[in-house]
């Protein structure tokens, strides 16, 4: 007679269940640090607009920690937040799509009401220690300025010259746009580490959601068919997020673009420049860094390939082309689209205001 464990169902659903809790332990540590950048954008951008505040309430005699607080209040009101709706969809929605996954080729009783918020309470806490961090890091950079530097607007970097410009053959062949474009990427470096590093994390996220999504197609079904269908809903929502990440951090990168750089766009329409013109000015250099979802593949195999091995299911042999390419292509087009949205702040720039002596 056999025991509960020894039963062949049993032990091929808790197999199931073991293989889950593997990309329910992997896929969170690269939203994690995705999600860090997001914040480092979205906290970065806010603090660089309220220089002139910040420099009011320092002139005023608050307190660094006093302002310092006030950010890192912002930030724990907003993680307590998201945290409250990430529980709310991650203990219902995703665990009802599994279920109905594993419902199809098991008898299962009826789910029971309790719920194990542990590894939500794990993620949370890192996410919030995360965001903290961040807000404390690009804060304290500000409240390092004397008040009247923060009193008026961060002077335009410097132009230098870039290593492609001693590659005579190909920068010779440039036109001056093209010209222009790569040396304001390289004139704003942390642009573009921001930028790279997050548009690959998102191609790698969603390539992973295309690969496994692919691997559970092209295994047999018989004993893998529970966890096939276990694996689509799960492919779904790393996808979708991982559009979602791709479409703030290139919103609030470009938004905090724009802001830093009113003054040289307003100096190129004065110099008739048209909307058009102005517009490729600054979205091309955008399009240019998200080409970074290159490297995103490439991280996207090695993510695939771990949480294969450690699954012992399907192998990246199994991933379709479509995969590359979509993953590829979807970032971009979601880069161009959420640019696509702040159009009208470009073209709405008053030049008189933008043009004013400050210093």
């Amino acid at each position: 007679m056999l025991t509960l464990q020894e039963n062949k169902s049993v032990a091929t659903a808790e197999s199931y269940c073991e293989k889950v809790s593997v990309i329910a332990a992997v896929f969170p540590m690269f939203f994690i640090l995705v999600a860090a950048l997001v914040v480092m954008t979205t906290m970065t951008r806010m603090i660089e607009e309220e220089r002139a505040i910040i420099g009011c309430l320092r002139s005023l005699g608050a307190g660094d920690g006093k302002i310092l607080f006030k950010y890192l209040f912002m930030a724990a009101v907003c993680c307590l937040v998201a945290a409250a709706l990430g529980f709310a969809l991650g203990l219902t929605a995703l665990p009802a799509a599994i279920l109905l996954a594993f419902d199809t080729v098991f008898f299962l009783p009826a789910a029971a009401g309790a719920l194990h918020p542990l590894m939500g309470i794990v993620s949370a806490a890192a996410m919030f220690a995360v965001v903290l961090a961040v807000t404390a890091g690009v804060c304290k950079g500000r409240l390092r300025e004397q008040p009247a530097q923060l009193l008026v607007p961060r002077a335009p970097k410097p132009g230098k010259r870039i290593l492609l410009e001693r590659v005579r053959f190909v920068w010779d062949r440039l036109s001056f746009k093209y010209k222009s474009s790569i040396r304001n990427i390289f004139r704003y470096k942390k642009h573009l580490v921001m930028t790279v590093v997050s548009v690959a994390g998102s191609t790698a996220l969603a390539f992973a959601g295309f690969g496994l999504w692919n691997v559970s197609e092209a295994v047999d079904g018989g004993t893998f068919a529970g966890f096939q269908d276990s694996l689509k809903p799960i492919s779904f929502v790393v996808i979708a997020f991982a559009l979602l990440l791709c479409v703030f951090v290139i919103y609030n990168l470009t938004n905090m673009n724009i802001g830093e750089r009113k003054r040289e766009i307003a100096t190129l329409a004065v110099l008739g420049y048209r909307g058009r013109e102005i517009l490729g000015y600054i979205y091309r250099e955008i399009m240019m860094m998200a080409a970074g979802a290159a490297l995103g593949v490439g991280l996207g195999c090695a993510l695939v390939q771990c949480v294969l091995v450690y699954l012992d299911f399907g192998s990246l042999a199994d991933v379709q082309w479509y995969s590359y390419l979509a993953s590829f292509f979807l970032v971009l087009l979601f880069a161009g689209v959420t640019d696509l949205l702040l159009i009208r702040k470009i073209l709405r720039i008053d030049m008189a205001e933008s043009l004013k002596a400050n210093e």
